[in-house]
């Protein structure tokens, strides 16, 4: 997953540097289906149907990620960007580009399909959502589960600071740029909190210095 943790530009300079290589081979996984569009020559899939216990088996497709969506939108449409979270169009037509809020096509307009070819599309994903458990007993899938860890000692309700920090400034060593500037942070118990910020912009550095 390369362009997970990376802003706008990082993704160009990415997509360019990858690009401008020559007599090299890449195998990339990601979900920023323009960004395979733009880089790859190949698609592969990886599937087994929907299936409980079924192995899984590559599929390989010498052509663009657009025209692999020409040829089988089927399965382009039970790809994890069917939902509104991964940039999916809320009408089922195709999906988001993240970078460019344009609507990319499944594929020459037609619409996604459950019918059509061995492999697996909308009809096999939403069969493996709905046989999670089959799957987990099974052994395919491993379940995540996360205990709850109860209240800390001394704090007595989710309004009281746990994590403080005022008027913090910071500059790496050998560096004349300040990355925090007169930063004040206050974290809860019931905080939920997200920083953003372009790449380099100080997030993990606030984070370290706040830990």
């Amino acid at each position: 997953e390369p362009t997970n943790h990376l802003d706008r530009k990082a993704v160009e300079w990415l997509k360019s540097h990858l690009l401008s290589l020559t007599g090299v081979t890449m195998a990339i996984v990601s979900h920023d289906y323009a960004f395979i569009d733009e880089v790859c020559t190949d698609i592969t899939h990886y599937d087994n149907g929907g299936h409980a216990g079924k192995p899984c088996r590559f599929v390989y497709y010498p052509m663009t990620f657009r025209q692999f969506q020409q040829l089988r939108p089927e399965i382009a449409a039970g790809l994890p960007a069917s939902g509104k979270a991964t940039g999916a169009a809320d009408d089922g037509t195709g999906y988001v580009d993240p970078r460019t809020g344009r609507l990319i096509p499944w594929g020459d307009g037609a619409e996604p399909s459950d019918e059509g070819g061995s492999e697996s599309g909308t009809g096999s994903a939403l069969s493996t959502l709905s046989n999670v458990e089959q799957l987990v007993a099974s052994g395919s899938i491993l379940p995540i589960r996360f205990p709850d860890p109860g209240k800390p000692e001394g704090i007595r309700t989710y309004r009281k600071p746990v994590m403080t920090m005022k008027d913090i400034h910071f500059t790496y060593e050998g560096s004349e740029r300040a990355i925090i500037t007169s930063a004040s942070v206050t974290v809860t118990l019931g905080s939920r909190v997200v920083m953003l910020g372009a790449n380099g912009a100080g997030k993990t550095t606030l984070l370290k210095l706040l830990i």
